[in-house]
């Protein structure tokens, strides 16, 4: 009686040793999930940071390209003017270099080539 009393007990803490063993792997296990999770949480913060300093950088080149492409058209702008303001000079003074002959012809009594030289204008 006293052995079967003995094994009895040796079966319970058998069982219990086993119980807690399970509970310990359980506890691991739950553990090992929660740091794969925060791994997973963190990693997808990561990305999401990688994403917004890309979206930024993106955004500061095209802003780059917009206001080099707007100081192209500036410049081409000026040199349109510039060519312009040089091609009415160039045809001021060819106005005035015929004035000066016409005049000079005039002078010289030459009436139909100074009036030639004004009609052109």
């Amino acid at each position: 009686r006293q052995q079967r009393a003995q094994e009895k007990l040796d079966r319970e803490r058998e069982m219990q040793e086993m119980r807690r063993l399970r509970e310990e792997e359980k506890a691991k296990a739950r553990i090992e999930r929660q740091m794969q999770r925060e791994e997973a949480m963190r990693k997808r913060e990561e990305e999401k940071q990688e994403r917004k300093r890309l979206r930024e950088f993106e955004r500061m080149k095209a802003a780059e390209e917009r206001a080099a492409a707007k100081l192209m058209q500036e410049q081409l702008k000026q040199l349109v003017e510039d060519e312009e303001l040089e091609r009415d000079e160039l045809v001021a003074a060819e106005k005035k270099k015929r004035q000066e002959e016409a005049a000079g012809a005039d002078a010289n009594g030459d009436d139909g080539a100074a009036e030639m030289a004004v009609e052109v204008d």
